[in-house]
């Protein structure tokens, strides 16, 4: 199935202010990054399969920094050239900065904050496979793919769950829980929203998979290929004085002593003392600047 009925990738790209992270790479991904024209600095791998290692290789003109775990890149340097199709040097053909990511350890990388969790879905011998809690400016996300079953407490806190969508109502094995039973656990979590990602055994249009979900869960919701979701709940808000919110609105310039790097660039709240005034983008001051005391 093509247009929005086509759902393949396990890949999300999650955007905050100028930073994006990019959770998995299968093939073809530098094409899909190529369209949105964007260059993720950071990398995290879930597990091993291709359809999340398959296009690792691709980013290497991005120069990224890849996080998995030492599990995964003895695996990867052990098979890269059939995961990778390429021949030559591991070094040259995933030629960016790569680290090893701990597990049940929360770790901030640039403006996010990530969290590992060992999920069941590998099979036995296998490296382990991770689900992830990722703090993006307040929203927490939990990122899931090809998993079986998630620790007890795993979806504590979070607001969206993103996971894969298999299957509608049967699992896989041992290996894909069905988008009902990952439904069962988003709601026991109360999970605010739910969304699915790689249906790929669902024999369902875009628009007929979508009213199946409101049936089971009013907040579920099917992505396809290049979709854009908001995570957060609503635009940012920035304080100030009413003597700087005039200055503001007299066109004088502010300078914050503290970066405001992760709303750059975005519609924020202009908040006075007692009511919000309205929307203005905050962008990085370009120099020479001098200051006036």
């Amino acid at each position: 199935m093509g247009g929005k009925s086509r759902r393949n990738y396990t890949a999300t790209l999650i955007t905050l202010g100028n930073d994006h992270l990019l959770v998995n790479t299968p093939k073809g991904i530098a094409g899909m990054l190529g369209n949105k024209r964007v260059k993720p600095k950071y990398v995290i791998l879930e597990h091993i399969h291709e359809d999340v290692v398959g296009g690792l290789h691709e980013l290497r003109s991005l120069k990224p920094t890849v996080f998995a775990t030492k599990e995964a890149w003895d695996y990867i340097r052990r098979h890269y050239r059939g995961l990778s199709g390429r021949e030559g040097d591991f070094e040259k053909i995933y030629d960016f900065e790569r680290r090893i990511l701990p597990t049940n350890k929360s770790i901030k990388i640039g403006s996010f904050v990530i969290e590992g969790i060992p999920v069941r879905h590998a099979s036995e011998g296998q490296p382990t496979a991770l689900g992830y809690k990722i703090n993006a400016g307040g929203t927490g996300v939990f990122h899931v793919s090809d998993v079986f079953s998630l620790p007890s407490d795993a979806l504590k806190g979070i607001d969206v769950y993103i996971g894969d969508g298999a299957t509608f109502s049967r699992d896989i094995g041992d290996q894909h829980a069905s988008i009902k039973k990952q439904i069962e656990w988003a709601k026991e979590a109360e999970v605010p929203e739910i969304l699915f990602t790689q249906i790929g055994h669902v024999g369902k249009t875009h628009e007929d998979l979508n009213k199946a979900l409101k049936e089971v869960a009013p907040n579920a919701q099917a992505l396809y290929d290049g979709a854009e979701v908001q995570l957060s709940p609503g635009n940012p808000g920035a304080h100030f004085s009413m003597e700087q919110a005039a200055k503001i609105v007299e066109g004088k310039i502010i300078v914050r002593a503290k970066p405001y790097q992760e709303y750059a660039k975005q519609a924020i709240y202009f908040l006075g003392d007692d009511h919000a005034l309205g929307l203005y983008v905050e962008g990085y001051p370009e120099g020479p600047l001098s200051a006036i005391v």
